[in-house]
């Protein structure tokens, strides 16, 4: 399966940087999924999960505050108002 650059980060740090499958985000209007060479895309993001599963298949999950998310040229970053953290 194709991949592309996931970056989460807050205005102090990036807190993960890696090459994903797939990630789906909650968004203001509902969850949704990107995956690679998505359409550019800027948009709102609601506290929840974000999930985003490797290359190799395997599954990250962190629990996510608002923030805004950008969509572009096989990357995708998280510009969060807080740190994530990790959800088991």
């Amino acid at each position: 399966m194709a991949s592309y650059v996931l970056k989460i980060l807050n205005r102090d740090r990036a807190y993960y940087e890696g090459e994903v499958a797939s990630t789906v985000l909650p968004g203001g209007k509902g969850s949704f999924g990107v995956l690679a060479r998505h359409a550019p895309l800027v948009s709102t993001l609601e506290a929840g999960l974000c999930k985003a599963r490797d290359s190799a298949g395997t599954l990250h999950t962190w629990r996510i505050g608002p923030g805004l998310v950008e969509t572009a040229l096989n990357r995708t970053t998280l510009f969060l108002d807080d740190p994530p953290q990790l959800a088991e």
